[in-house]
């Protein structure tokens, strides 16, 4: 996990990485009490015991950085002033 990741990052990074709709996202955060940043810290056990989630979604997740440069769209919302 990134030291910038905090959990407005993180829902930055839920929000875009693959594999992952609103569904899921939801079902993650409720999961693991509304904490996006526990998301990131999980095993790959505890991410697939949430219902909907298996091995290539727990994979994105952990491998997040891999499929996402949160530092890249964190400029470009500061420059669009989000």
């Amino acid at each position: 996990m990134s030291e910038a990741l905090n959990s407005e990052g993180a829902y930055l990074v839920l929000n875009a990485i693959p594999n992952i709709g609103p569904i899921t996202t939801n079902r993650l955060l409720q999961n693991f009490d509304g904490d996006p940043l526990r998301i990131f810290t999980a095993s790959a056990r505890e991410l697939e015991s949430v219902n909907g989630v298996g091995p290539v979604i727990s994979k994105t997740v952990r491998e997040w950085q891999s499929h996402f440069d949160l530092e890249k769209e964190q400029d470009k919302l500061a420059k669009t002033g989000v």
